[in-house]
């Protein structure tokens, strides 16, 4: 972590402008535990206001471009991976399908909802970055799982899994809902709509995909994904626990 970390810090010195860090890092920030391995850095960055983030971080000393991936830039040696995103109201979602506004969406409302959270490595080694909350990062996890594409993401779905079910159950599924209930109700709806396909309804496939990963990831049985699964989505249910007790328009 401690790479990483360092490369954190020289995203927060470099006046990027709005930006949060998203994916494995975020994930491991907020379980504020060692959780699984991860060799990048994702970020979400806002397109609507200067500076360019990606021109930001090219002209940083160390930094090289990947010609292949115009999104991607590495921060000696550290691989950060940068998300554009703009703002995004419910009419701007019309037309779109529930991934596209799981992506979307999700991404917009990580942004706009990070908080800061420092990282440490090593006692010296530390960096304070905006970090996606927990409700968010289970919307994109979400996303993610759905959109690998087949043939080469069996690990890459094991870990979206693993980062989803250890979420809602070492911080309590009521964390994530609760941040979720505060979100635009297109996102609420198809976070509900991928948590029933991807954790009560077809379990045993990815029971499959975290197979495919380390022994602590293929410890978890279908049973526990239908039961976390099932009390997410009645929690962001507008009658759920905790949720509203009336439904708009």
């Amino acid at each position: 972590m401690v790479g990483l970390i360092r490369s954190a810090g020289r995203l927060a010195d470099a006046q990027l402008g709005g930006f949060a860090v998203i994916g494995g890092v975020a994930v491991t920030a907020r379980l504020g535990r060692a959780h699984r391995a991860t060799a990048d850095i994702d970020t979400v960055v806002d397109d609507d206001s200067p500076p360019d983030a990606l021109d930001v971080l090219r002209h940083l000393d160390g930094a090289v471009s990947d010609d292949a991936r115009a999104h991607r830039v590495y921060l000696d040696g550290t691989k950060v991976e940068v998300i554009g995103t703009g703002a995004v109201t419910e009419p701007d979602l019309d037309g779109l399908d529930d991934r596209q506004i799981l992506f979307v969406a999700g991404h917009r409302w990580a942004l706009e909802t990070a908080t800061p959270v420092t990282l440490t490595g090593d006692g010296a080694v530390r960096a304070t970055v905006p970090v996606a909350r927990v409700g968010a990062l289970v919307a994109m996890k979400l996303h993610a799982i759905q959109d690998r594409r087949v043939g080469g993401g069996l690990d890459k779905r094991a870990s979206d899994a693993w980062d989803i079910y250890r979420l809602l159950t070492d911080l309590d599924v009521g964390v994530a809902a609760g941040e979720l209930r505060s979100t635009m109700a297109p996102l609420r709806r198809v976070v509900a709509a991928a948590a029933t396909e991807i954790l009560v309804e077809r379990p045993g496939r990815t029971v499959g995909w975290l197979r495919s990963g380390d022994a602590e990831m293929a410890s978890v049985r279908a049973d526990d994904l239908i039961a976390v699964g099932t009390d997410l989505v009645a929690r962001l249910e507008p009658s759920g626990p905790g949720g509203p007790r009336t439904i708009d328009g």
